[in-house]
């Protein structure tokens, strides 16, 4: 039985034609404002996956909403120099990229590579596209290829065709040099490429050649020659065997078509079911995405995400079963759940973008403004690894925001403006609802009504921390009416990015003021409020934080791979910024569901664990270590151990007379530690007294089975 697998990527990837380009105009509209007063700057078409043929035209296209001011190209993340003596790569009107010969060669490859374009409206700022990946087709060699085989009449062959080819190849199949006429009834060309010829007949000897064509090239396989054996004992049972093994795993794209492969020989011919994680699939449904091409090779249209799992081809006949398994992952490009909206916002505010997205596997999120990334810092910070928080806004945080998400399945980007007003100044009529707690102005500017409070008094530092202070004060003298809050306002020195902190409960004169800088220095002052508004401002308060002490930082890219069915290789690369030299990391595993927990100590960066459970699930951290002590963990990842065969028989089995010809086989699966894996079948192999033995296969949901007994007669 042979179980191979192909897949069929719909993705968006385009070819250009070698003989011409014909261009479409993505002309820039006018500069046009949303309702609520922002700027409409946003791309119209982004570059996309673009496959091109060597030494001919190419064309990345690249346009937005609005006149821009400027575009520029980066290629692999770096700035293409575009002069003007370079006239074999062009930025058109629209703002496309286009190469007037595609230059690829073993020692030459400046085209291949990824692209974005970078676009800048003046007044507004700077958005940036998602990366568009410039391949060049390619035929390369095949890395499956027919060979010789023998079998009986009536047996299935398999003829295996495979290659990496860019764009995809085109498959087809010559017999003795000439094309192949199919016998739709009993041959077929997979989607794989392979051929299958069922229920073979002399006439089909002969030699067999796959042949790939794409838009670079032709090209010929080797040859195998089919020998077909006339002198076939039907008498002689065969159990079913495979022709070649299937993959251990495979990724698909979610809305790819996917195709398993799977024949079978034995005696007498072997039946082919299939099942998706120990049951049995229902090819039966009109309905369903699922059906049989070819003898039993199983196809999946429209793969969705709950397609993912283990697939198995199970070959049956009366002397035994066979299975050949393979796990499934699918995954999903990157779409958001959330988009971040436009802002408006007032100096020293703190303001959030949300943005969520969702895919598989869980995409990497990374803010840009103005078409620069976003590091996280004080007063930048990513919350839950999406979120983007501007702590203290300034005028000069006024610009475009974008929210990229990317995965191995594609990646996808949305744009925000915040426009940053003055503290005192009044809000667009044309904005969304904006209503912060409080609007305390900016100190130096506040308006004193004359029964405002004086200034508190007595500004102290009570807690002083590496990362926060505690400040108390005394309430202001003349407080004239009752007090409402106070609002502390604070900066690093010498800043001019100030925030405020309030404080709601009115007889409260202390705070904490929290995420701070280690050994910074910070100036305080505090303001009382009543039902007139802001009293007068304390007299500065100077105070630095403790300096840090120097634990390293969080291991980076951790990353857990099962080797087996008992063991796991453990990857991650050292903190950033290392201040002290790294002594060395503890590796922490734990069961998932227990709480024990298991470490072990190694001075590189990798480890192999090994003596795990079998298909068990365990929760893995890094941290690591200096002459100061441990340092921030890792994020917890999960892996599962391989599974495996079950390590014990199954339980309480027991036979029982159902009628004359008859008996009903019940049983229990072995218990839970001892299964090693989800239970995909049983075999009950059954053996007359004094005659041959014959093995019947059920799934691994069932408990029962009624053998049916044929009695001789005298």
């Amino acid at each position: 039985m042979i179980l191979m697998m192909h897949i069929k990527n719909t993705g968006k990837t385009c070819l250009l034609s070698c003989f011409q380009i014909i261009f479409i105009g993505f002309l820039a509209g006018l500069f046009t404002s949303t309702a609520d007063g922002f700027s409409d700057f946003r791309f119209l078409v982004e570059p996309s996956d673009t496959i091109v043929i060597n030494d001919k035209p190419a064309l990345l296209n690249c346009s937005t909403v609005g006149n821009f001011t400027e575009i520029k190209w980066k290629k692999d993340g770096t700035l293409l120099e575009l002069l003007h003596e370079d006239d074999r790569r062009v930025v058109l009107p629209n703002g496309s990229l286009f190469f007037k010969k595609i230059i690829h060669s073993r020692t030459e490859r400046p085209d291949e590579g990824l692209y974005q374009c970078i676009v800048t409206l003046e007044g507004i700022g700077t958005i940036l596209s998602r990366e568009a990946k410039l391949q060049i087709a390619s035929l390369p060699p095949f890395y499956q290829s027919p060979e010789d085989v023998a079998v009986y009449v009536d047996q299935t062959v398999y003829f295996p065709c495979s290659v990496h080819a860019m764009p995809p190849a085109k498959i087809s199949w010559l017999k003795n040099q000439q094309p192949i006429i199919l016998d739709e009834t009993r041959m077929t060309i997979l989607p794989s490429g392979a051929l299958e010829l069922d229920s073979v007949v002399s006439s089909d000897e002969g030699t067999y050649q796959c042949v790939a064509a794409n838009s670079e090239k032709t090209k010929e396989s080797t040859s195998g020659t089919l020998f077909v054996n006339k002198n076939y004992d039907e008498s002689k049972a065969e159990s079913p065997h495979f022709v070649a093994v299937p993959p251990k795993n495979a990724v698909v794209l979610k809305g790819s078509d996917l195709t398993l492969d799977c024949a079978a020989n034995g005696n007498p011919k072997p039946r082919i079911t299939w099942l998706k994680d120990g049951s049995t699939i229902d090819l039966a449904d009109l309905d369903s995405r699922f059906r049989i091409i070819g003898s039993g090779s199983l196809m999946i249209e429209n793969i969705r995400e709950e397609d993912a799992g283990t697939y198995m081809c199970r070959a049956v006949n009366s002397e035994d079963s066979v299975d050949a398994s393979t796990t499934i992952n699918v995954i999903v490009p990157p779409y958001f759940v959330v988009k971040p909206l436009n802002q408006y916002a007032r100096e020293k505010d703190d303001i959030t973008f949300h943005c969520e997205v969702y895919g598989n596997p869980v995409p990497i999120l990374r803010w840009y403004k103005n078409g620069d990334i976003i590091v996280h810092s004080e007063y930048f910070q990513i919350v839950n690894g999406k979120n983007l928080k501007i702590l203290g806004a300034v005028k000069s945080d006024s610009g475009i925001y974008q929210c990229f998400a990317t995965n191995s399945a594609g990646a996808i980007q949305a744009s925000t403006e915040l426009r940053v007003l003055d503290a005192d100044s009044p809000e667009p009529t044309t904005s969304p609802p904006f209503m912060p707690l409080y609007f305390p102005n900016i100190p130096g500017q506040l308006q004193y009504h004359k029964e405002a409070p004086s200034a508190p008094e007595n500004v102290t530092a009570i807690i002083v921390n590496t990362r926060f202070i505690t400040l108390s004060w005394e309430q202001p003298r003349q407080r004239n009416k009752d007090i409402l809050y106070y609002v502390v306002y604070y900066k690093e020195a010498n800043s001019t990015r100030e925030r405020f902190h309030n404080i709601t409960r009115p007889h409260l004169e202390d705070t904490n003021i929290q995420g701070l800088q280690p050994d910074t220095g910070y100036v305080f002052r505090v303001v009382a409020y009543n039902q007139h508004g802001p009293g007068m401002l304390s007299k500065e308060l100077f105070e630095r934080t403790l300096p840090d002490i120097n634990v390293p930082n969080s291991p980076n890219s951790l990353v857990a791979i099962p080797l087996d069915s008992t063991s796991v290789l453990v990857k991650w690369s050292p903190p950033e910024e290392i201040k002290e030299p790294i002594q060395y990391y503890k590796l922490h595993y734990m069961e998932v569901g227990l709480t024990e927990e298991h470490s072990v100590n190694t001075t590189i960066t990798s480890y192999e664990l090994r003596g795990l459970k079998k298909f068990t699930k365990y929760t893995i951290w890094v941290t690591a270590f200096n002459k100061n002590g441990p340092g921030i963990n890792t994020d917890e990842i999960t892996v599962q151990t391989y599974s495996d065969k079950p390590s014990a028989t199954p339980q309480n089995v027991t036979l029982e007379p159902a009628s004359s010809s008859s008996i009903i086989i019940r049983w229990e699966p072995p218990l839970k530690e001892f299964q090693n894996g989800i239970i995909t079948g049983y075999k009950i192999r059954v053996k007359k007294k004094n005659g041959n033995g014959e093995t019947y296969t059920t799934d691994g949901s069932r408990r029962l089975y009624a053998l049916v007994v044929l009695i001789s007669q005298p």
